[in-house]
Protein backbone atom coordinates (compact mmCIF):
# COMPACT_ATOMS: atom_id res chain seq x y z
CA UNK A 1 0.00 0.00 0.00
CA UNK A 2 1.37 3.43 -0.81
CA UNK A 3 0.78 4.88 2.68
CA UNK A 4 3.49 2.64 4.14
CA UNK A 5 1.11 0.22 5.85
CA UNK A 6 1.61 -3.50 5.25
CA UNK A 7 -0.88 -6.30 5.82
CA UNK A 8 -0.31 -9.91 6.77
CA UNK A 9 -2.01 -12.50 4.58
CA UNK A 10 -4.31 -13.20 7.52
CA UNK A 11 -5.27 -9.50 7.78
CA UNK A 12 -6.03 -9.30 4.05
CA UNK A 13 -8.21 -12.40 4.30
CA UNK A 14 -10.13 -10.97 7.28
CA UNK A 15 -10.57 -7.59 5.54
CA UNK A 16 -12.01 -9.26 2.43
CA UNK A 17 -14.16 -11.66 4.44
CA UNK A 18 -15.60 -8.96 6.70
CA UNK A 19 -16.09 -6.21 4.13
CA UNK A 20 -13.61 -3.68 5.47
CA UNK A 21 -11.44 -1.44 3.29
CA UNK A 22 -7.64 -1.64 3.23
CA UNK A 23 -7.59 2.11 2.64
CA UNK A 24 -9.72 2.80 5.73
CA UNK A 25 -7.73 0.39 7.91
CA UNK A 26 -4.42 1.86 6.71
CA UNK A 27 -5.64 5.39 7.38
CA UNK A 28 -6.75 4.38 10.87
CA UNK A 29 -3.30 2.97 11.67
CA UNK A 30 -1.61 6.10 10.27
CA UNK A 31 -3.85 8.40 12.34
CA UNK A 32 -5.89 9.69 9.40
CA UNK A 33 -9.26 8.84 10.95
CA UNK A 34 -10.58 9.13 14.50
CA UNK A 35 -9.57 6.06 16.48
CA UNK A 36 -9.08 4.95 20.05
CA UNK A 37 -5.80 3.13 20.47
CA UNK A 38 -4.02 1.39 23.30
CA UNK A 39 -1.23 -1.16 23.80
CA UNK A 40 -2.08 -4.85 23.92
CA UNK A 41 -2.22 -6.11 27.50
CA UNK A 42 -0.36 -9.23 26.33
CA UNK A 43 2.45 -7.66 24.29
CA UNK A 44 3.63 -4.02 24.52
CA UNK A 45 4.86 -4.11 20.90
CA UNK A 46 1.34 -4.77 19.64
CA UNK A 47 -1.28 -2.03 19.51
CA UNK A 48 -5.03 -2.23 19.28
CA UNK A 49 -7.25 0.47 17.84
CA UNK A 50 -10.95 0.89 17.21
CA UNK A 51 -12.27 3.18 14.48
CA UNK A 52 -15.68 3.87 12.94
CA UNK A 53 -16.11 3.95 9.16
CA UNK A 54 -18.44 6.16 7.09
CA UNK A 55 -21.11 3.44 7.16
CA UNK A 56 -21.16 3.49 10.96
CA UNK A 57 -19.35 0.15 11.34
CA UNK A 58 -16.81 -0.14 14.13
CA UNK A 59 -13.56 -1.94 13.36
CA UNK A 60 -10.81 -3.17 15.66
CA UNK A 61 -7.32 -3.40 14.21
CA UNK A 62 -4.43 -5.31 15.77
CA UNK A 63 -1.07 -4.09 14.50
CA UNK A 64 2.61 -3.67 15.24
CA UNK A 65 4.52 -0.76 13.75
CA UNK A 66 3.31 -0.48 10.16
CA UNK A 67 2.13 -4.13 9.94
CA UNK A 68 -1.58 -4.90 10.32
CA UNK A 69 -1.90 -8.34 11.90
CA UNK A 70 -5.67 -8.76 11.88
CA UNK A 71 -8.96 -6.86 11.59
CA UNK A 72 -12.33 -7.66 13.10
CA UNK A 73 -15.62 -6.01 13.92
CA UNK A 74 -15.37 -4.26 17.27
CA UNK A 75 -16.85 -5.74 20.43
CA UNK A 76 -19.62 -3.75 22.16
CA UNK A 77 -17.19 -2.62 24.87
CA UNK A 78 -14.84 -1.24 22.20
CA UNK A 79 -17.71 0.57 20.47
CA UNK A 80 -18.66 2.11 23.83
CA UNK A 81 -15.07 3.24 24.49
CA UNK A 82 -14.95 4.85 21.02
CA UNK A 83 -18.30 6.61 21.49
CA UNK A 84 -17.36 7.90 24.94
CA UNK A 85 -14.07 9.25 23.58
CA UNK A 86 -15.66 11.09 20.62
CA UNK A 87 -18.93 12.40 22.07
Amino acid sequence: MDNGIEFTKHALERIAERGASCEFIGNAVKGGVKAVGYPSPKDPDIRILTAKDDEGKYWTVIYSGNMVITVRRAHKSEEKRYDETFR
